[in-house]
């Protein structure tokens, strides 16, 4: 049992890891998302990023 352990907790701290990559890849695209309404709702988006 000594042996899988560490396993074990590498196993469940990557678990923990992609949930928090997944959220922060979500809060990401929402902010992208929002940036680009704004952008569109100005006008051109391509001015908005130079």
């Amino acid at each position: 049992m000594r042996v899988h352990y560490p396993y074990l907790k590498i196993a469940e701290n990557s678990e923990i890891l992609k949930k928090l990559v997944f959220h922060l890849g979500g809060i990401i695209v929402w902010t992208l998302r929002g940036w680009f309404g704004i952008a569109q709702q100005l006008g051109s988006p391509l001015g908005y990023f130079r």
